[in-house]
C-alpha cells in the first residue's frame, strides 16, 4: 500500500474514531499510528527527513499532552469532590496540581499542533497540494483554541481535510 492510501486511511480512522463512544479511542490511536507510518514513508520516498522528524515530535507531544490531560482530569475531579465534602485543605492540595497539569497539557498540545502544521507544510511542497497545508493550519488553530473547547472541533475538521488531501493528491515527485 502506498503512502497516499495509508495516510488517507490513518486520517479517516483518526477522524471517525473521535465520533465513536468507548472503542473510539483505540481507533483514533490506530489511525494516528498509521498516519505516522505514512509520513515516515513520505519522508523516505521524497528524501525529506524533516517530515519524519516533525511528525515524530507531533506524536510525542501529543502523547505528553494526553497524559497530562488525564492527570488534569483526575486532579480536577478530586479537587471538586473535596470541595463538595467541604474539605478546603484537600481542595487546594488537588487544585494546584490540576492547574499545573492543565497548563502542561495545553502547552504540549500547542507544540504538537505546530509540528503537525510544519509536517504538512513540507508535505504540501513535495506533493504540490496546498490542502495539506490547510489541514496542518487547522490542527494548529485547533490546538490554540483547545483551551476554550472549540479546538477539538477544529482538530476534527483538520483530520477530515487531511483525509481529502491524502485521497486527492497527485503523488508527484
Amino acid at each position: 500500500m502506498n503512502s497516499k492510501n495509508l495516510g488517507g486511511i490513518g486520517a479517516l480512522m483518526a477522524s471517525a474514531g473521535m465520533l465513536i463512544p468507548y472503542t473510539g479511542g483505540g481507533i483514533v490511536l490506530a489511525g494516528l499510528i498509521i498516519l505516522l507510518i505514512a509520513y515516515y514513508n513520505i519522508s523516505k520516498e521524497f528524501k525529506r527527513k524533516q517530515i519524519w522528524q516533525s511528525i515524530l515530535i507531533w506524536f510525542l507531544f501529543g502523547v505528553i499532552s494526553f497524559l497530562f490531560l488525564t492527570g488534569f482530569g483526575l486532579t480536577s475531579f478530586l479537587s471538586l469532590t473535596s470541595l463538595a465534602a467541604k474539605d478546603q485543605a484537600s481542595f487546594l492540595k488537588f487544585l494546584i496540581p490540576s492547574i499545573i497539569f492543565g497548563l502542561i497539557a495545553y502547552t504540549s498540545f500547542i507544540i504538537a499542533g505546530w509540528h503537525f502544521y510544519k509536517t504538512n507544510q513540507l508535505t504540501a511542497k513535495v506533493y504540490k497540494q496546498n490542502i495539506f497545508r490547510t489541514a496542518g493550519l487547522l490542527e494548529w488553530i485547533g490546538a490554540l483554541t483547545s483551551i476554550i473547547g472549540l479546538g477539538l472541533v477544529v482538530s476534527w475538521i483538520a483530520k477530515i481535510v487531511l483525509v481529502v488531501a491524502f485521497f486527492s493528491e497527485k503523488n508527484q515527485k
